[in-house]
């Protein structure tokens, strides 16, 4: 164990923490104490993926750059996450329910249990799909105390009908699920509960909100990030919104909006995304790749594809 010890850098007090980026770091601290207490609550090592943007090539910290305006962009960052965060739940309660009711009905109300029920026409598309019900086959084991799943072992020796089992399976799982269905059925739940876009398209945002709710979950940087995830491209009818970077995290609050259920919901949000914005002077375009007039163009987007 000493021995693994010794390839580690050694564990720091948290003043030593402090010290250590003032006196071999170069970081303006202008309230020591205050920043003290904020080291106390917040894991240096997550503040530490803030500084990467602000040390020069030796590993220093740029002139003029402060504690302060770090962690300002920190808590800026987790304001934006905490907002998005809120949208996410109807966004997938919406689809959940558009799925529950529509496979129900069509293929009763254990069908995803068959593997005819989805659409496989190669080797890679049938081995997800026995991947999914892997997952939802251990969904009785891992809710083992959960009323629904006692409930239907009780009762139905342990068969868990859909509209049951969504409610118990995550949001990836849900956009994987919409994913693997037949072609007609996307398009018939399409046709139900959504405006103005291509079930390809919606499937894509989908994914893209799996991605972003869990980047929102686990605390991960939305500042100045290339995301990995890329929306398949969008044009809405009767509306332009100008262009945006791919990759960028507005490129993914885009879609957010475009299938949010709860419109009164998103207007709150872009409130409050106005308000971090103005509160924090941390420049949205710069940063976090939203377009000049992304204000008007979310309350534009708000809802668009949701019937």
């Amino acid at each position: 164990m000493n021995n693994f010890n010794a390839q580690i850098k050694p564990a720091l007090t948290f003043n030593q923490q402090l010290d250590h980026l003032i006196n071999d770091k170069g970081l303006i601290v202008n309230n020591y104490d205050n920043a003290l207490s904020i080291l106390k609550h917040e894991n240096y090592y997550r503040l530490s993926g803030y500084m990467i943007d602000f040390l020069d090539k030796n590993d220093n910290f740029i002139d003029n750059i402060s504690f302060e305006d770090i962690y300002n962009v920190y808590k800026t960052d987790k304001e934006i996450r905490s907002t998005l965060f809120e949208l996410i739940n109807d966004i997938e309660v919406y689809l959940k329910t558009q799925l529950a009711n529509y496979f129900s009905l069509t293929y009763g109300p254990v069908g995803y249990l068959d593997p005819s029920n989805f659409n496989f026409k190669n080797h890679q598309e049938y081995i997800d799909i026995i991947d999914f019900l892997k997952r939802c086959g251990e969904v009785n084991k891992r809710n083992a105390s959960n009323l629904i799943i006692q409930h239907h072992n009780n009762k139905y020796n342990g068969f868990v009908p859909v509209w049951a089992l969504v409610e118990l399976i995550p949001l990836g799982t849900i956009s994987k699920f919409y994913s693997l269905l037949k072609t007609k059925d996307k398009k018939a739940i399409l046709k139900i509960g959504y405006n103005d876009i291509s079930y390809e398209k919606l499937e894509s945002f989908y994914h893209c909100v799996s991605y972003l709710r869990n980047q929102c979950c686990h605390y991960q940087r939305l500042y100045r990030k290339n995301h990995p995830i890329k929306p398949k491209l969008y044009t809405p009818s009767n509306i332009n919104l100008g262009s945006f970077v791919s990759g960028s995290t507005y490129s993914l609050v885009l879609p957010l909006l475009y299938i949010n259920p709860n419109q009164s919901l998103g207007k709150r949000a872009i409130e409050k995304l106005k308000n971090i914005e103005r509160n924090s002077k941390v420049d949205f375009v710069k940063n976090y790749g939203f377009e000049a007039n992304w204000k008007n163009n979310l309350y534009l987007a708000n809802g668009h594809c949701v019937k």
